[in-house]
């Protein structure tokens, strides 16, 4: 638990102090690391393609929703997402963008580590932000694969690496394994 909170506490925030690092969010929403295997959202590091990164994962049925995040020009979020496992028969990651009038699908990523070798790196998700939102919330779901068999459905979503979108990692903020 040290550990978390010392990490945590390195995440960057706005100038304003509104918090735009994702696990930060979660961290603050209750969100804890994997501790009992019961949890449907946890805080779980992994590797993947010789990254390794601290992660918010959900399972099947599983949602999550951030903190309402002001949106600069121009407006993105960069995100990357993986699954620990290459078993089963996959799990899709569904992410909406919301604001105070609207909500809408902004994505819906399959991966499948098992049987297609690419989701056995992380894979960069970048959503733009429709114009005329200065504010909005990312919520995130987790539905099982193609077979609704529900076998290592971890989805982990990470902080992204394009400079300027909201929760895109800062440099050095995610470790490399060599």
């Amino acid at each position: 638990m040290i550990l978390l909170s010392t990490l945590l506490a390195a995440l960057p925030q706005s100038p304003a102090g509104n918090p735009t690092a994702l696990l930060e969010i979660a961290a603050q929403k209750g969100v804890r690391q994997l501790a009992t295997g019961l949890e449907n959202t946890f805080i779980y590091a992994f590797t993947r393609g010789g990254q390794r990164r601290q992660s918010l994962v959900l399972t099947p049925g599983a949602t999550f929703e951030t903190s309402i995040l002001p949106v600069d020009s121009p407006g993105c979020v960069s995100l990357m997402a993986g699954m620990p496992f290459n078993l089963g028969d996959g799990a899709t990651l569904k992410i909406e963008l919301w604001d105070e009038t609207r909500r809408q699908s902004a994505v819906e990523v399959a991966l499948d580590p098992a049987h297609v070798r690419a989701h056995r790196a992380w894979v960069p998700v970048r959503l733009n932000i429709p114009a005329g939102r200065n504010r909005v919330r990312v919520r995130f779901e987790v539905t099982a694969g193609i077979r609704g068999d529900q076998t290592a459905d971890w989805v982990g979503i990470a902080a992204g690496a394009e400079p300027g979108c909201l929760l895109a990692d800062r440099p050095g903020d995610a470790p490399r394994i060599p």
